[in-house]
């Protein structure tokens, strides 16, 4: 996977991310739009076959990089708790 951020300013981050698909995007931007300093998020992808998503993030006030790279760190956290709890379920 690779990321590319195409504009960054305070309130407001795009990016794409290459070489995946739906899943990881659709996870962020929920994760994203529970967060109350986010103004709006949303994904897109140009062409099903071979498009990149591309990530828009809006925030009120925060910095939108470091909103988006603290509810990363939140995925995080929650596929550990996860992970552990499978394995516990064994």
């Amino acid at each position: 996977m690779e990321v590319n951020i195409l504009n960054h300013e305070k309130t407001s981050l795009e990016f794409e991310l290459i070489g995946v698909e739906h899943t990881i995007p659709e996870l962020l931007t929920n994760k994203l739009s529970a967060n109350a300093a986010v103004e709006f998020v949303s994904y897109k992808v140009e062409h099903p076959l071979v498009g990149k998503p591309k990530i828009i993030v809006k925030t009120k006030s925060k910095d939108a990089l470091e909103v988006t790279l603290s509810a990363i760190e939140d995925i995080k956290e929650e596929i550990a708790e996860f992970k552990k709890a499978f394995k516990k379920s064994k």
